[in-house]
């Protein structure tokens, strides 16, 4: 059984490098700025103090934050093409050299190009998250819970205050509960997110990695045919109420499963919405 793990293991590590190594771009391209491809309802920019209401094809730098309101949310695409899509309530800006990312509360979608040098996310209290490509999901609640989810691409890592590092794998997600530095990594299901998340659905385009997503859904049915994990909700597979809030407050429904479990209920009923 453990033979069979690492072979699924190396066989999603050879298709995470196939799609890293796609693109001969070069690397750490700056950010520069991006242009607001898409609005849904109240987004505003702040600069040099002064709060403006944005609109469609309007551009931010890396001295703009961007804010958005209740259900409201916003697409920005990149110079070097990389597409973030900011949820409701939430607070962004980068810097463009170190392709740093800064979200101070909310959640956003990244897909950035595989060789366009990845993203790395400032996450506040010292956590910072990093992947050199090519989609995640960042979430970040006001009291200070974060969540850093790899949906495909190369395998990311999230560094604590205290200097640990932990990598995140497609299909997988870190969450740190507010005050703490331990990072719980739980099994998500990828296929799930992708046709529910409202940083997928509530957009008019199809955004790129989509291929990519499919294949991390296809071995991790791979994984479920094998009978090698479980995947089920967080209450069952042991996440605490605070890490379970993180992912329910941000994407909407309970998507964390430990990679600790070892069966799997054939009839999916481990896919639970969260109550309203």
């Amino acid at each position: 059984m453990k033979h069979q793990l690492k072979e699924v293991r190396r066989i999603l590590a050879m298709f995470l490098g196939l799609w890293a190594g796609l693109a001969s771009l070069p690397a750490a391209q700056e950010l520069k700025e991006a242009k607001v491809t898409e609005i849904v309802r109240l987004v505003e920019k702040e600069q040099s103090e002064t709060k403006t209401q944005m609109v469609l094809k309007d551009t931010i730098n890396e001295k703009s934050t961007v804010d958005t309101g209740t259900s409201s949310m916003a697409e920005l695409t990149f110079a070097d093409t990389s597409i973030t899509r900011l949820g409701e309530n939430s607070v962004f800006s980068f810097n463009s050299k170190e392709r740093l990312v800064k979200l101070d509360k909310g959640s956003c979608l990244m897909h950035t190009p595989p060789g366009n040098g990845g993203v790395s996310a400032d996450l506040g209290g010292g956590v910072t998250a990093s992947v050199t490509g090519t989609t995640i999901m960042l979430a970040k609640t006001p009291n200070g819970a974060v969540a850093f989810l790899v949906m495909e691409g190369s395998v990311g890592k999230i560094v604590t205050k205290d200097g640990k590092i932990t990598e995140i794998h497609p299909g997988e997600v870190g969450t740190i509960a507010a005050g703490s530095s331990e990072v719980k990594v739980s099994v998500v299901n990828v296929d799930f997110i992708k046709d529910h998340a409202p940083l997928f659905q509530e957009f008019s385009s199809v955004l790129p990695g989509t291929e990519g997503i499919q294949g991390v859904s296809d071995l991790q049915a791979m994984q479920i045919q094998m009978e090698m994990s479980i995947l089920m909700a967080p209450t069952e597979a042991g996440l605490s109420d605070d890490h379970g809030a993180i992912l329910a407050q941000f994407f909407g429904f309970n998507i964390a499963q430990d990679r600790k479990s070892t069966r799997l209920n054939s009839s999916h009923e481990w896919i639970s919405r969260m109550p309203s």
